[in-house]
């Protein structure tokens, strides 16, 4: 298990770190909500790139008619 830091805000990465800039670049994993401010918009952005997805789905279902009755 490794620890997760949370920030509630971009902004309070340097006020915490000083090397803020490799504490972004060296995590593994980066969860983004409810992004709001530009710079962690363009954050969020150049992390993601653009790239086209194409996803295809397939499933089954069935009803139980006993149920019904």
């Amino acid at each position: 298990m490794y620890p997760s830091p949370v920030f509630q805000d971009m902004s309070q990465l340097p006020e915490l770190y000083r090397r803020s800039g490799a504490f972004r670049a060296n995590t593994t994993c980066k969860v983004c909500f409810n992004v709001a401010d530009l710079k962690a918009v363009r954050f969020v952005s150049e992390i993601i790139g653009q790239a086209t997805s194409l996803a295809t789905n397939q499933g089954t279902s069935r009803s139980n008619m006993n149920m019904m009755r």
